[in-house]
């Protein structure tokens, strides 16, 4: 009988390192993709994701995302878009150190704590555009 449970249990646990496994294996695999092709695996993978989360509103909205994106998706304009995004962040994080240079200036803590995180989410984010870019993702 005691063989039985760890049985069952093991195989549990076996299940749900299928589950993980499963989704790196997607991921790796979209990874190796670029353009379009890298953009419809990720919303594929985030679909299956959905599905088995059984969460239908996120399913319906992914599968339209997928339908428009497999629709008017083209490589060209992904690259626009990523340097359309880049140079939004680069705008916003010099907004970001103009305020965080005069909430100093005005020695209000509660700002400078406020625009500082601000301005390093956006430095972050600036970065995963500029490796998204060099990697013509």
């Amino acid at each position: 009988m005691k063989a039985i449970k760890f049985g069952v249990i093991w195989s549990g646990i076996g299940i749900v390192l299928a589950l993980f496994c499963g989704d790196s294996v997607a991921s790796s695999r979209c990874v190796e993709l670029s353009g379009c092709a890298r953009k419809f695996c990720e919303i594929e993978r985030q679909l299956e994701q959905a599905q088995r989360a059984n969460q239908q509103q996120k399913v319906d909205g992914l599968q339209a995302a997928l339908e428009n994106a497999k629709a008017h998706c083209r490589d060209p304009q992904l690259r626009q878009a990523l340097l359309d995004d880049i140079a939004e962040t680069r705008a916003e994080i010099a907004e970001y150190r103009q305020a965080l240079q005069h909430a100093e200036q005005g020695g209000d803590e509660t700002k400078i704590i406020k625009y500082r995180d601000k301005l390093e989410a956006k430095q972050q984010e600036l970065e995963s555009l500029l490796q998204q870019r060099a990697t013509g993702e």
